[in-house]
C-alpha cells in the first residue's frame, strides 16, 4: 500500500475524522477483496471496540466520491459491513448516525448573515449617523434606545397571551430579539413572522395552528393600532393640533382605489381567488378568536402587549425628536410613526430600509418639522431602534439555534 497526497491530510485530526478515515479504508478494502477479508484485516490492527465504533459511519455521506461510484449498485455492502463490525457481546449502534455536509440551520444562519452583511455595507452611512448622534442630546437617544427594547417585551406578551399552548415569556422575548436580526434579511414583517412560526412548531404545535396564531397576533396589532390612534386623538385634542391637510388629489386617489377594489370584487374569478386565499386563514384564525373570547384575562394581556409595543415605538420617536429640541403632540408623533410603518409594509424592503426612512422624513416635514431636524431625528430613531439591535439579535439567534429552540 502506498500513501499519496499528504497535503490532503489533517494536522491534529479529531476522533470523528479518524473514525471516518478508517470507515473509508474499510469500505474500499471490502469493495476490492470482499467483506470477510476486509474485516479480518481490520481486526489485526483494531480492537473490537474500535472496530465496532466504525459502524455508525459506514454510510455514503462519509465516503469519497470515487468510493461511492465504485459502490454503485452494491449498496448492500455497507449493510454487511455494519453488521460484521459489531462483534459478539459488543453493544454498538448498527444503524448509521445522521450526518450532513451542511445542515439546514447552518445554511439558514449563513444565508441570513450574508444578506445582512451586504445590506449593512450598502446602506449604512456612518458619517451621517455619527453627525446625527453628535448633534443631538445623547440622553434622549439613550431613552429612545431603552424604549425600543420595551417593544420586545410587548410583542412577546401578545404571543404569550394568544399562544394555543403555554409559552414561556422569557423564551418569547428572546425570539423577538432574534427576529430583529432576521428582519434585516427579509421583507418587512416576513422574517419575524416566520421566526415566530418556527418557535411554535419547535414546541410541538402543528403548522396550521402556528400560522393562525401569528396571523391573529398581526390582526390584533392592527386593531389595537387603530384604537390607539383614536384614543390619542381624543386625549390630545386632535382638532387643535397640526395634522397634515389632505389634498383633493389624495382624496381622489383614495376614491379611485376604493372604486377599483369594489369593481374587482364584482368579477367572479377575483372573488373565487380571494376566497381561496382568505377563507383558509379565517377558518384557522376564527376558532382562536372564539376561544379568546372566553378568556378575558388573555384578551386583556394581548391588548396590553400591543399597547406597550406601539407606545414603545411612538415614545422612542418622540425622544429622537426631543434630542434635537423638537417636541410634538402625541397624536402627531403617532401618525408620523404609523405612516412610516405603513410605508415599510407597502414597499417590503428588508427591515423597511429606505421606505420607512423616507416616509418618516416626509411626514415629519409635513407636520412642520424642519428638514434638517427631520432627517437627523429619523437617523437617530432608526439607529437606536433598528441598527443597534441587529448585533443583539444575531447573538440571540445563534444562542437559540444552538439550544434547539429555533
Amino acid at each position: 500500500m502506498w500513501f499519496t497526497r499528504w497535503e490532503s491530510g489533517s494536522v491534529a485530526a479529531s476522533e470523528l475524522v479518524r473514525r471516518a478515515d478508517l470507515a473509508q479504508l474499510l469500505t474500499l478494502l471490502a469493495a476490492r477483496v470482499g467483506t470477510d477479508r476486509a474485516i479480518r484485516s481490520a481486526r489485526t490492527v483494531l480492537t473490537p471496540a474500535e472496530l465496532a465504533a466504525l459502524a455508525p459511519l459506514l454510510q455514503p455521506v462519509v465516503l469519497p466520491r470515487a468510493t461511492r461510484e465504485e459502490l454503485r449498485g452494491r449498496r448492500e455492502l455497507l449493510t454487511e459491513l455494519r453488521t460484521a463490525v459489531v462483534g459478539p457481546g459488543e453493544k454498538a449502534p448498527a444503524e448509521p448516525v445522521q450526518l450532513v455536509r451542511l445542515g439546514g440551520r447552518q445554511a439558514f444562519s449563513a444565508t441570513v448573515a450574508t444578506v445582512a452583511l451586504v445590506v449593512v455595507l450598502t446602506t449604512v452611512n456612518l458619517h451621517d449617523i455619527s453627525a446625527a448622534l453628535t448633534a443631538g442630546d445623547w440622553r434622549w437617544s439613550v431613552a429612545a434606545f431603552l424604549l425600543g427594547l420595551t417593544t420586545f417585551a410587548g410583542v412577546a406578551t401578545t404571543y404569550v397571551a394568544l399562544a394555543p399552548e403555554p409559552l414561556p415569556f422569557g423564551r418569547a422575548v428572546l425570539v423577538q430579539v432574534a427576529a430583529s436580526f432576521v428582519a434585516l434579511a427579509a421583507p418587512a414583517g416576513l422574517g419575524p413572522a416566520g421566526l415566530n412560526v418556527r418557535m411554535f412548531t419547535r414546541r410541538g404545535i402543528d403548522t396550521p395552528r402556528a400560522l393562525a396564531t401569528v396571523g391573529l397576533v398581526q390582526v390584533s396589532q392592527f386593531v389595537v393600532t387603530v384604537l390607539l390612534i383614536v384614543v390619542l386623538s381624543v386625549l390630545s385634542g386632535a382638532s387643535a393640533t397640526q395634522i397634515p391637510a389632505t389634498s383633493p388629489a389624495t382624496l381622489l386617489t383614495v376614491a379611485a382605489v376604493v372604486g377599483a377594489v369594489g369593481a374587482a370584487l364584482l368579477v367572479r374569478p377575483v372573488r373565487e381567488w380571494l376566497g381561496r386565499k382568505v377563507l383558509p386563514v379565517v377558518r384557522q384564525t376564527w376558532p382562536l378568536v372564539v376561544a379568546l373570547g372566553g378568556h378575558p384575562r388573555r384578551l386583556a394581556l394581548a391588548v396590553l402587549g400591543n399597547v406597550v409595543t406601539s407606545l414603545g415605538w411612538i415614545l422612542a420617536l418622540y425622544c429622537s425628536l426631543a434630542a434635537f429640541g423638537e417636541h410634538l403632540a402625541a397624536i402627531q408623533v403617532a401618525l408620523v410613526y404609523f405612516a412610516g410603518n405603513a410605508a415599510g409594509s407597502v414597499v417590503p424592503t428588508p427591515g423597511g430600509i429606505g421606505s420607512i426612512d423616507v416616509a418618516l422624513i416626509a411626514t415629519l416635514t409635513a407636520v412642520g418639522v424642519g428638514p434638517g431636524v427631520a432627517v437627523s431625528a429619523t437617523v437617530v430613531f432608526r439607529v437606536v431602534t433598528f441598527w443597534v439591535q441587529i448585533p443583539l439579535g444575531w447573538v440571540t439567534l445563534r444562542g437559540l439555534m444552538r439550544r434547539g429552540t429555533l
